[in-house]
């Protein structure tokens, strides 16, 4: 797999998308979300069969997701040649009512300028 960094400013660009997508997350701006996404999207969250292809990642985000509120703080973003990796804490609630908080550490792979995979394990929950 090539380099998503082509030249100098890549770099910046790369981590300024996957920030654009937890605030996009955050703020519930499902259209933000999903234009940094390729139809290809294949998504691994723990406690969920994988997701695979835009429509079923548009349900995840629209149905199945047991997230109705929260915030994301960043503590690191890493962008290597082909992928960036996060690490952060989550806090918010649940459908049910529940109150969580959670560290977090995503795994996104791009592909021509897209977020194609994503990889999303947390310490102790299933959120």
């Amino acid at each position: 797999m090539a380099s998503i960094l082509q030249n100098d400013s890549d770099r910046a660009r790369f981590e300024r998308m996957i920030r654009d997508y937890y605030q996009a997350v955050d703020e519930k701006n499902l259209p933000a979300l999903y234009a940094l996404f390729s139809d290809k999207i294949r998504y691994e969250r723990a406690g969920y069969p994988p997701i695979v292809g835009m429509t079923a990642f548009q349900t995840f985000y629209e149905v199945e997701r047991q997230i109705v509120s929260g915030r994301h703080t960043l503590f690191d973003v890493v962008v290597g040649d082909q992928s960036v990796a996060v690490r952060g804490k989550f806090e918010g609630t649940l459908k049910d009512g529940t109150i969580v908080q959670t560290l977090f550490a995503d795994f996104f792979t791009i592909v021509k300028g897209k977020v194609e995979e994503r990889y999303t394990f947390f310490e102790g929950l299933h959120v």
